[in-house]
């Protein structure tokens, strides 16, 4: 990063005072308007989404290069976003209602080594820790869940701006990535009305695409291993990753920091006197949950009509297996031909591919997939159709799960409309990777960082 000048460091001051200024404005207007909106502890919503929105405008304010109206639209547009999660905070959900709330005050009468010492429900280790936190303040459970997801959801739209600012040095187009995707529907609904948390995971594995496309490999693993910690469906991506360490975007030396990370994330609660197998058995648990081949989710499985599940169970397990695996190879011959734009490509597909795929699958598992066909559509403009098509499938599963009505849209349409995506993104993939000669030998050398040619070094360089 080039050392800050001193008007530099003047216009970031005046920035983030005005950011300041303008969360108390939006600390005062919450306030003013919290009975229309419902909200169960006006107080501590102003406070809390005063101070996200605060956070939003952080990046912001670290970007140099705005200029001050460019800077004040996005101010502006931002609070205009934060409040719509405002706005939702009062619905309370079924899952809400049954599962987190509970979970929640089960929670509060017992010590903190009673509470790590237990499983709850089929949430994973780290989030538990975020409950057990929300147990001891004493705040307004649904505010405080809720705003949890929504800085989730500011630290996802910084991890896609700075991706796409690896592809253009263009301010104002960041500024888009970023707005564009604190306004995606799933992205607010997730977590502002549902109360979910895909925002979690989703930006810790775009957080690690991030961190590829820049050579990092390090920070790749740390933060992809991060998401699968928070969540199983951090594999959706697993296929890309993997490609990306036989692309030499990621050396194999770090690897090792997928184990350290993990078991990091576990070692309040291995302290606390849980066994390992007892943490990690929540992902089989999980794996194995919900035997139907797809809930409220337009699959492939939506087009076969009526099957008994235990049939084609495990079909749809292996096929996409040898999906996924195909993809990789085909990804990994051309290994030499992959670049950022290609990257970008090789995580969409991965996150849609195997969600699309697989059996179980419901409502909210192509969150990752929404996120990053927006982002693919920055690196490829003439793809505007990608992020429409499969933003619009992904908010029907929400729309049917919300207002109880399958009707509004037709899932079988919207599950062959992901799959022409789906195969067009194909083709263009490796229309692409066709363009460089298929790698016909593998240096393990070069792979496991131990090689000295000239890109493993300039690699290492970058990192």
């Amino acid at each position: 990063m080039n050392k800050l000048t001193r008007d530099d460091k003047l216009q970031m001051g005046i920035c983030l005072g005005l950011s300041v200024f303008l969360s108390v404005v939006m600390y005062f207007f919450i306030i003013m308007t919290a009975d229309s909106m419902i909200l169960e502890s006006e107080r501590f919503a102003a406070v809390a989404f005063s101070v996200i929105y605060l956070l939003s405008m952080i990046p912001l304010v670290l970007k140099r290069g705005f200029d001050p109206l460019t800077f004040l639209f996005g101010a502006a547009v931002t609070a205009c976003l934060i409040y719509v999660r405002v706005c939702l905070v009062y619905f309370m959900s079924g899952d809400f209602n049954s599962f987190l709330y509970n979970w929640v005050e089960t929670l509060r009468p017992l010590s903190v080594g009673e509470a790590l010492s237990q499983q709850l429900g089929d949430y994973n280790v780290p989030y538990m820790y975020i409950l057990l936190i929300i147990s001891r303040t004493g705040v307004d459970v649904l505010t405080a869940i809720k705003a949890v997801s929504c800085v989730f959801d500011v630290l996802l739209a910084f991890f896609v701006m700075q991706c796409v600012s690896v592809r253009t040095k263009d301010q104002r187009v960041s500024l888009a990535a970023y707005l564009l995707t604190l306004a995606i529907p799933t992205v607010f609904l997730n977590g502002a009305w549902w109360a979910q948390c895909d925002a979690v995971f989703c930006a810790f594995c775009v957080g690690s695409l991030w961190a590829a496309l820049r050579r990092n490999g390090r920070w790749s693993v740390i933060l992809w291993s991060l998401a699968f910690a928070f969540k199983l469906q951090a594999i959706f991506v697993l296929p890309a990753v993997i490609i990306a360490f036989v692309a030499k975007r990621i050396k194999f030396r770090y690897a090792v920091w997928f184990p350290v990370v993990f078991v990091a994330t576990l070692l309040p609660t291995l302290f606390a006197g849980r066994g390992f197998m007892d943490c990690i058995s929540i992902y089989f648990n999980q794996a194995s949950q919900y035997p139907y081949l797809h809930m409220n989710a337009p699959t492939i499985w939506r087009l076969v009509g009526s099957v008994e599940f235990d049939n084609f169970n495990m079909l749809a397990i292996f096929l996409t297996g040898a999906a996924a695996l195909l993809f990789m190879y085909l990804c990994i011959t051309h290994r030499d031909g992959i670049g950022d734009r290609e990257l970008v490509y090789i995580f969409y597909i991965s996150a849609l591919l195997l969600p699309y795929l697989l059996p179980r699958m419901h409502d909210r598992y192509f969150f990752v997939a929404d996120v990053l066909s927006l982002l693919l559509f920055f690196y490829d403009r003439n793809k505007w159709y990608v992020p429409v098509i499969t933003i619009i499938a992904s908010y029907a599963t929400y729309v049917a799960y919300g207002m109880n009505d399958s009707g509004l849209f037709d899932q079988t349409k919207l599950s062959i409309a992901l799959l022409v995506v789906l195969v067009l993104c194909l083709k263009e993939l490796f229309e692409s990777l066709r363009r460089c000669p298929a790698t016909r030998t593998f240096d393990l050398s070069a792979f496991i960082g131990l090689g000295g040619d000239k890109d493993a070094a300039d690699s290492e360089k970058s990192e």
